[in-house]
């Protein structure tokens, strides 16, 4: 392992960057710069968080959005879409073309639930999707799901637990779908979670050859 690329993800190429950014404006623009702002997301946003907590004064102020900061639960949240959904052949696994059919059913379901029909779920938390309404009916075969996939369409939307009962990461937030569909519903494992099934079993059998 590279323990200076570790660092430098971690919190110093944030940090060096903000200070030579600085200097860089401060050179070019022959005066002090008034104020200073970070904005950033998923990793982005972790980033933010460790700003404000190990160099609070290099921004005046910071926009963590979708903060990537429980890395190790974030990682098995990832990656548990896959042994969920399975792969494209499985009874339960729901078409990729379905997603965007699920996604305005969504909306039909929770848009109005701030009170503004206006193609967005303000609060996703209070939406319980129910994938009951987008089941073939009798006569139907197209743009639909079966009851097998509307149960797998079901467990997308909820938490994981731990064996022990405790919350490993919350639920997929509804109204998603758009994005989520070909990086996570594909019916192929991420990439990152192959490498580290490898990592780990390359581990095992380095400690453990037989």
């Amino acid at each position: 392992m590279n323990n200076e690329v570790v660092e430098d993800f971690a919190y110093r190429a944030l940090h060096t960057g903000a200070i030579v950014g600085k200097e860089i404006t401060t050179a070019f623009y022959n005066k002090n710069y008034t104020k200073s702002y970070y904005i950033g997301c998923s990793t982005g946003g972790r980033e933010g968080f460790k700003e404000a907590q190990s160099f609070p004064t290099d921004f005046d102020g910071i926009i963590a959005g979708a903060p990537a900061i429980d890395f190790n639960h974030l990682n098995v949240w990832s990656n548990h879409f896959y042994p969920l959904l399975g792969p494209v052949n499985s009874t339960g696994f729901p078409p990729v073309s379905m997603w965007p059919i699920i996604h305005q059913e969504i909306l039909k379901q929770c848009d109005a639930l701030d009170g503004a029909l206006d193609g967005i779920i303000e609060d996703p938390e209070l939406c319980y999707f129910r994938p009951e309404a987008v089941i073939c009916s009798a006569n139907q075969t197209t743009n639909c799901l079966t009851g097998a996939q509307a149960a797998t369409v079901r467990k997308v939307y909820e938490p994981i637990y731990g064996l022990d009962g405790t919350l490993i990461y919350p639920r997929m937030q509804p109204g998603s779908e758009l994005i989520s569909a070909g990086v996570y519903y594909s019916g192929v494992p991420l990439p990152y979670g192959v490498v580290s099934r490898l990592s780990v079993l390359n581990y095992q059998m380095h400690i453990n050859p037989d």
